[in-house]
């Protein structure tokens, strides 16, 4: 399991600093992010299931 504070301070990073990062950290930034991107897709397809033409019900 990733560590808050690693993952907090991988997200802050600046565009120029990521040349910085090394391997290691750079593989940890790019997993976070595909679980990410994952989770809101899922809970997309989740919405969608729900309310399939897409009417807000807010």
């Amino acid at each position: 399991m990733i560590k808050l504070k690693i993952l907090q301070e991988l997200l802050n990073i600046e565009q120029e600093n990521l040349k910085k990062l090394d391997s290691e950290k750079l593989r940890l930034l790019i997993g976070s992010l595909r679980y990410s991107v994952r989770q809101c897709e899922r809970e997309l397809n989740s919405r969608f299931a729900d309310n399939p033409l897409g009417i807000s019900t807010e």
